[in-house]
């Protein structure tokens, strides 16, 4: 093309834009994306083909179900769900599934066969009202069909959790009698946990810190309430609700220990009082969100179907942290004259995890690790020194001379978080010189 008829294009295609402009007005701004309450950040965690519900399991690996209507097919087309690394590499994860919506990870064993971390995959067969729950070993390898069913214990199944008691529950989204049921299976029977209104479509469940269990009535806009053995107590603990859906508990208390929920109908998540119902817009402007799971560094992960994308929100506070001081002594006396290390052990909780420390960003009141060797090895390792059964980092500081003051007092440790969070803890010591 010459320059001639590039000048005549360009007019062509500026007077042609100025006269929409005219006559439809300025063009729509593009649109920014999410949001999220000030004391949190968020961003991209990885960007997964047609990303559903989610579930970790006791490695940080993250499984996204998957529903391919995002790709142009069907939502009961088979299709592979995928696995994504604490470093966010996707990965396609297990067998074809019909329908593989609804995921979660049965950490411990506890109705799986397969063994710890056993992943589980809840599907609608295609062309029929019957569902299943398949099994896949977490090598990905080893796969079967760990119950069947239809309606109303096992019809359309949507999120699954694992009770107070280790009894697996999953809501139902797809009976045609309309008489939907959280459906439960022990590891040898199934059954029903509880029963709500006909007419209706079940979307989400939770689990809360005392073992009553929400579910989330996508239809009617509501949250169920049920305790813990099925009874149904408050079949509108929530109201006003567009279209929620998946739901997730904070155990950790950085989201203020309140109960989150997908609303579909707007593209928002809210926040949850367990106690009295209380809810408040957390987070705005999904483009079709579907899934939600706390994972074990303590951040909020968001599948959006409509992008493909599986978002992190976190907690942009200090995380405070357990440490014990020369580990088993008590007081915690040492010298501190620039001879020698300072054991620190990083006390990890049902709530922190100690995977989640960097090693090399800690430092004790100034000093940081000791390295050996011409790589120059940082000197820590990971044990259970309280014995409560759970990991624990113990890091060996470097001393430098002068750095407190002979006595009594407090030593504080700090670090950084995977995710980018800060962390600090705090213990007495006793200088002796």
């Amino acid at each position: 093309m010459n320059v001639k008829m590039i000048k005549l294009v360009s007019m062509v295609f500026i007077g042609t834009a100025f006269l929409i402009w005219g006559v439809l007005g300025p063009p729509i701004a593009a649109d920014p994306g999410p949001s999220v309450s000030t004391g949190f950040t968020l961003g991209i965690f990885a960007s997964v083909t047609d990303p559903f519900h989610l579930a970790f399991d006791s490695d940080g690996n993250l499984f996204v179900g998957r529903d391919n209507s995002g790709s142009g097919g069907k939502s009961a087309d088979p299709a592979r769900i995928h696995k994504v690394s604490p470093d966010g590499t996707v990965a396609l994860f297990g067998p074809l599934i019909d329908d593989p919506d609804g995921v979660i990870v049965d950490i411990d064993g506890t109705v799986a066969t397969l063994g710890r971390d056993t992943v589980l995959v809840a599907s609608l067969l295609q062309g029929s009202q019957s569902s299943t729950i398949t099994e896949i070993s977490s090598d990905g390898l080893s796969y079967s069909t760990l119950i069947g069913g239809t309606s109303p214990i096992l019809t359309n199944p949507q999120q699954l959790a694992f009770d107070s008691t280790g009894k697996l529950l999953w809501v139902n989204c797809g009976s045609p009698t309309r008489v939907n049921t959280v459906g439960s299976f022990n590891g040898t029977t199934q059954g029903v946990f509880g029963t709500v209104d006909v007419n209706t479509c079940l979307g989400g469940i939770a689990i809360g810190p005392d073992g009553q269990v929400f579910v989330s009535d996508f239809e009617r806009g509501t949250v169920k309430l049920f305790d813990s053995a099925g009874t149904l107590l408050d079949p509108a603990f929530v109201t006003l609700l567009s279209k929620p859906d998946a739901m997730a508990f904070d155990t950790t208390g950085l989201f203020g220990g309140k109960l989150y929920v997908v609303e579909r109908g707007n593209g928002q998540i809210r926040s949850i009082d367990p106690v009295n119902g209380d809810t408040e817009v957390f987070a705005t402007g999904f483009n079709g969100p579907y899934g939600l799971a706390f994972g074990p560094d303590g951040c909020l992960y968001v599948s959006e179907f409509s992008t493909d994308t599986v978002w992190k929100i976190c907690s942009s506070t200090t995380i405070l942290v357990e440490i014990d001081i020369k580990p088993g002594s008590d007081p915690n006396c040492f010298n501190n004259d620039g001879h020698g290390v300072i054991p620190v052990a990083i006390l990890g909780s049902e709530t922190f995890g100690v995977s989640q420390i960097i090693p090399d960003s800690i430092e004790l009141a100034g000093m940081t690790l000791k390295t050996v060797g011409k790589a120059g090895k940082y000197m820590y390792h990971y044990e259970d020194v309280d014995g409560d059964g759970l990991e624990d980092l113990v890091v060996q500081i470097q001393d430098q001379d002068g750095v407190f003051e002979p006595g009594i007092g407090e030593a504080q440790i700090t670090g950084l978080l995977l995710d980018g969070r800060n962390f600090q803890g705090t213990d007495f010591i006793c200088i002796t010189q």
